[in-house]
């Protein structure tokens, strides 16, 4: 697990420090002959959803966008102000109310976590885990169960990172802590979602220009 971390970090801190420091407006300036190249770190996301006997119900694909915060946390992790902790994954109804998910019997977005994560809330998945894919940073994959009737209308991940004077990147991944908001998407159609269906999630990181 631990190497999986390592290897996200590494591709992705190997791949932008090619590239003049992070700004406001681009996650990185690669420069080519003089001339600048916008380098974006981009999440496709799949989420199929299965019935309780193990039928497909429905596949989603769609992307999302680094936030300011995401690449606030890539521009400390390249000056070397932060080392990576854990992910986390998030995925929330149209509405509080449509939801899927539930937190003592109301309504929740869907909340999943890594399986090392240490002291998680109750109501978490602890099913979310990091892998690599071929060409490009790495993958997240996890799965919920719905709760309740609702929908899915927005996707979200989470990065935490830790004082490098203060932990090792070994020890980081061990502190339980919601990180900065990394990338988060809109779906432009809602998801439904029924009671008692799986909810796999996979999110592949790559960088476009």
């Amino acid at each position: 697990m631990r190497s999986e971390h390592a290897r996200i970090a590494a591709f992705l801190i190997a791949s932008l420090s090619l590239s003049a420091p992070v700004t406001a407006q681009s996650t990185a300036s690669a420069e080519s002959d003089g001339v600048g190249e916008r380098i974006e770190v981009v999440g496709h996301w799949t989420i199929e959803v299965r019935n309780p006997d193990g039928s497909v119900a429905a596949t989603h694909e769609f992307h999302n966008a680094l936030t300011e915060s995401g690449r606030e946390t890539l521009s400390r992790l390249l000056a070397g102000d932060a080392v990576q902790g854990l992910w986390e994954l998030g995925l929330e109804g149209t509405s509080s109310a449509s939801s899927p998910c539930l937190v003592e019997g109301a309504p929740a977005p869907c909340l999943l976590m890594e399986t090392i994560r240490q002291n998680p809330p109750a109501h978490a998945f602890l099913t979310l885990s990091v892998g690599s894919a071929a060409g490009a940073p790495g993958k997240l994959t996890g799965s919920a169960t719905a709760g309740r009737d609702g929908d899915l209308g927005r996707a979200l991940t989470w990065l935490a990172t830790c004082n490098p004077d203060e932990y090792a990147p070994t020890a980081c991944v061990l502190v339980s802590t919601t990180g900065a908001l990394f990338s988060s998407a809109d779906l432009d159609t809602p998801i439904p979602v029924r009671a008692g269906q799986l909810i796999l999630v996979t999110v592949v990181f790559s960088f476009s220009s």
